[in-house]
This record gives structure tokens, C-alpha cells and sequence, in this order.
């Protein structure tokens, strides 16, 4: 795989990293009843590695897989209540408007 790094990358990986450090600390103490509270925690790193994998591409395909983890990861956090009505309804729309954002991506990319 390729990676950039330039002033820019670094800066907003210092961002993502600081952001998803309170994000994820919120998380660990307001989730400790929960009782798959370890895998949130879980696919909220791995939301954050593909987050950091999209910023420091320097080519099409890790830009494009970190691109497609940041909309499987999101569609995987949005459905972890699942039992929830309004959860579901949720990730079905997150899920249609990645799909939509994914195809027209893809054809950028190709027309690039």
C-alpha cells in the first residue's frame, strides 16, 4: 500500500486521533452496563483506522478501501442497537446514501 505524508496528512491525523481519543474515552465509561460494549469499542478503532487510511492515501485504491471501511464501519456502528426501530431505519438510509456516494466516487475515479 501507498502512503503520503505531507504537513497537511499530519495535521489532520493529529485531529482524527485527538477527536477519536475523547470520543472513544466518552465511550468506554458511558458504555460500561452495556453488555457488548468491548465490540463498539472495537469497530469504533477500526472506524478510526480507516479513517486515518482515507486521509494518508497516496493512491486511488487505499484511498478508495479506506473510503469503503469508513461506510462499513458506519453502517456497522448506526446498527449496533439493533432492537431499536429507529436504529434500523437509520442504517438502512445510511447504507442508500453510501451506495449512492460509493458509485459516483467510483466513477470519478475512473473518469480521473
Amino acid at each position: 500500500m501507498n502512503f503520503e505524508f505531507s504537513f497537511r496528512s499530519l495535521l489532520i491525523t493529529q485531529l482524527i486521533l485527538t477527536g477519536s481519543f475523547f470520543v472513544i474515552l466518552f465511550t468506554k465509561f458511558d458504555m460500561t452496563d452495556e453488555r457488548d460494549g468491548i465490540s463498539f469499542l472495537s469497530n469504533m478503532c477500526y472506524f478510526v483506522f480507516f479513517m486515518l487510511m482515507l486521509v494518508n492515501s497516496g493512491s486511488f485504491i487505499t484511498f478508495y478501501l479506506g473510503w469503503e471501511g469508513i461506510g462499513l464501519e458506519s453502517f456497522i456502528l448506526i446498527s449496533f442497537y439493533v432492537e431499536r426501530v429507529r436504529s434500523t431505519k437509520a442504517t438502512i438510509k445510511v447504507f442508500l446514501i453510501n451506495k449512492i456516494g460509493d458509485i459516483f466516487l467510483l466513477l470519478m475515479m475512473l473518469y480521473i
